[in-house]
């Protein structure tokens, strides 16, 4: 189970929260005879109902007032606040934790309970609870059973929310897999729950979901205009996750009709909100629509970065079928790169992995890409059949995007081929398809649907000014009736404030080490080096050095683990630092055939062990100086790297003897200076970081070393605080 350490800012706000709920506790007593345990059940729900206002602002806090609830339930023996205590907990751990065994493991408790007490609407809660807990292991089919017990159970005690939820959820499996009757059949049925229930977030979300349905179709006015609907309603409640799931539909939108400069405008509008949030689950389907506006735009490498962020979310998560699809977007990826290799590797990985998840979609995507890669890699019947099983697959889920790229490729195969009646067949059903996806019909309407949209929100800024001046008047008549609910009010005020202030700035710090930890992390995992490794082990084994390809690989596997490693700290010790600089240069060696020599001094009043200092800072320079300084050399080159204490500053130092900045800027021209400011920008950035954080001076330069006029290499010095860790 999950062990929790309060900071003090959650530990604030709990505190005013108990004594916010003992004083309304006392107010309660003075007018109920019976004040003993109806107090007290009255204190439990209260908990309750504050754990779930914070479930998605402040999970901590949230599984704090649960757990506290659960126990004064217990306490007391009242089982119906014990059953909604575990039904809380269970999806705190699901939404907040992605911990299916702990959720599993809660729901199963309450259902216990709400059985012995034959509470059919606490039954339909968990059932529903379970269905989305399955639902998120990628298992649709018993995530769709236990929506339909849900919705029985729902219908039985008269529940329209929960009727509303299910409806809306089953929607979403049968969009999945791609029963596009059943999906309309069922957001009918929630649209109108909600209209009953006058439910505005609920009508939107709604109306989502069906522009969503529409979108899977390309029926494309249908989609934006349920779409702009859902925006509408999500505005007036001003509701900022609904406002998210409308920015990215409209995305989406916008990417099917090749607009990417507005495509990607709602996806970076999104991302603020689902970060503040801490939704994976969004953030990691934002990143594969980001990458693939930039795999539509040619740039490639950036679309690869996003798609790596979003395979580690899913892993996070243990999401097979979004692992799944991140597999096959990497694939195409390297498949629009002409990387056929690492392309056939991860629609293997992705066919594999969507077999086991049941997701037949992803499959026919998969077998058309994969019959792509073997007609270039001339496996022409091969290639057919691949096509093949992804293009009628498509045909019986009815989708038009993936038959209109099976048909055209196989016309394409089969013309080469010279079987041209089956060219000329695919051709037409290629035609055939293409004509129901018309766009230009679409932009138009986007266009007035935006213009519509705007004139709307003014109208209703205006009615929220009339509305606002109103409030305020009222506001000055109605004054605070007591000093002491003012004193309360006044003290709440600054608490929530400080507590939202103080909160800010530790996001906006954690967020700001992510980008670092992600950038230095790109810098020491090069791509270049990884591939250049991977290239000179390839050709160990060919020319039959066995011994020497499995140590080397053994060295570059190690070096990435240590990598990996010291970039979770800010400080490691300098016996850490040695060991991976050292597998580092040994594999540089190796690549570059013994060119250079390497030599590390450190001075004796410096402790290996104990002494630290920021991880990696170094390596970046150390690749300039081989790339850029030492290869160019007819002569064997010298890396020198030593470490000094001096008046309590660890000097730490990188010298080498190549042909200088200078020369080597002449020689490669503008690219090796872009690579050589990158490492110096990053570098920067760094210390300017750690300097904030530690509050202590730190600092480096770069010297050109020179022997009268001529360049004899560079010299990289950094000068770092002495700071001890003890392991």
């Amino acid at each position: 189970m999950r062990q929790f350490i309060f900071p003090k800012k959650n530990l604030v706000l709990i505190l005013v929260i108990h004594t916010f709920l003992f004083t309304n506790n006392i107010a309660y007593a003075g007018n109920n005879k019976y004040n003993g345990i109806l107090t007290d059940t009255s204190e439990i729900n209260q908990l309750l109902i504050t754990s779930q206002k914070y479930r998605k602002s402040n999970p901590d806090t949230s599984f704090f007032l649960a757990r506290d609830a659960l126990k004064k339930s217990q306490l007391i023996s009242y089982t119906k606040g014990e059953a909604n205590s575990y039904n809380e907990l269970a999806y705190i751990h699901l939404t907040n934790y992605n911990k299916n065994d702990s959720a599993f493991y809660f729901y199963q408790k309450a259902e216990g309970l709400y059985k012995l007490m034959e509470d059919r609407d606490g039954l339909a809660k968990v059932n529903f609870g379970l269905a989305y807990a399955y639902s998120f292991k990628g298992d649709l089919s018993k995530s769709e059973k236990y929506l339909k017990k849900s919705l029985n159970q729902f219908q039985f005690v008269g529940n329209k929310k929960g009727m509303y939820n299910c409806y809306n959820s089953l929607t979403y499996i049968y969009r999945q897999n791609k029963d596009y009757e059943n999906a309309y059949k069922n957001i009918d049925f929630a649209i109108q729950k909600a209209s009953e229930l006058n439910d505005t977030s609920g009508l939107a979300d709604g109306y989502n979901n069906k522009g969503n349905i529409y979108l899977h179709q390309a029926l494309f006015p249908q989609a934006i205009e349920a779409f702009f609907t859902a925006l509408n309603l999500w505005e007036l409640k001003n509701d900022s996750a609904g406002l998210a799931t409308a920015y990215g539909s409209l995305g989406n939108i916008y990417y099917n009709q090749n607009d990417y400069l507005n495509a990607l405008l709602y996806f970076n509008k999104k991302i603020p909100i689902i970060l503040k949030n801490k939704n994976y689950f969004e953030l990691s389907k934002t990143y594969n629509n980001i990458a693939l506006i930039y795999n539509s735009s040619n740039k490639n490498d950036t679309a690869l970065i996003y798609l790596i962020k979003s395979l580690e979310l899913n892993h996070l998560m243990q999401y097979k079928r979004g692992i799944a699809n991140v597999y096959y977007k990497i694939a195409n990826t390297f498949f629009l790169m002409a990387m056929i290799d690492s392309a056939s590797l991860y629609v293997d990985k992705s066919i594999n992995l969507s077999k086991i998840a049941n997701e037949r979609p992803r499959l026919a995507e998969c077998y058309v890409l994969n019959g792509k890669i073997l007609f270039l890699s001339d496996k022409i019947s091969k290639a057919i059949e691949s096509i093949q099983k992804g293009y009628y697959i498509a045909k019986e889920l009815s989708m038009p995007l993936v038959v209109s790229d099976a048909s055209e490729m196989l016309s394409k195969i089969y013309s080469e081929d010279r079987q041209y009646g089956l060219a000329y067949k695919y051709l037409l059903e290629f035609k055939k398809t293409q004509d129901k996806i018309d766009k230009n019909e679409n932009i138009k309407k986007i266009t007035q649907l935006e213009m519509r949209f705007e004139f709307d929100k003014e109208q209703r800024l205006s009615e929220y000014k009339n509305e606002k001046e109103k409030a305020t008047y009222k506001a000055k008549i109605v004054q605070q009736r007591t000093f002491l609910f003012s004193l309360i009010a006044i003290i709440i005020s600054i608490v929530s404030i400080s507590i939202l202030i103080i909160r800010q700035k530790n996001i906006a710090v954690k967020y700001k080490t992510i980008e670092l930890s992600q950038k230095l992390l790109r810098a020491q995992m090069n791509p270049h080096f990884i591939f250049n490794s991977l290239a000179a082990i390839q050709d160990f084994i060919i020319n039959n050095k066995a011994i020497v390809a499995s140590n080397f690989l053994a060295q570059f596997a190690k070096l990435m683990r240590q990598i990996l490693e010291n970039s979770r700290h800010e400080f490691v010790t300098i016996e850490n630092e040695l060991a991976t600089l050292k597998n580092y240069l040994d594999i540089q060696k190796l690549r570059f055939e013994e060119q250079f020599d390497y030599e590390i001094n450190i001075d004796d009043s410096i402790d290996e062990e104990t002494h630290a200092i920021p991880p990696m800072l170094a390596q970046p320079f150390i690749e300039n100086a081989i790339e850029h300084g030492l290869k160019p050399m007819k002569e064997k080159g010298k890396i020198q790297i030593s470490f000094q204490l001096i008046d309590g500053m660890i000097k730490f130092e990188v010298k080498d003897n190549g042909i200088g900045r200078a020369e080597s800027s002449k020689t490669k021209g503008a690219t090796n200076l872009q690579k050589i400011s990158l490492a110096t920008t990053l570098t920067q950035e760094r210390l300017k970081y750690l300097k904030s954080n530690n509050k202590k001076d730190i600092r480096f330069k770069i010297d050109d070393l020179t022997d009268e006029v001529k360049p004899i290499g560079t010299c990289v010095t950094f000068y770092i605080p002495g700071k001890k860790i003890y392991n």
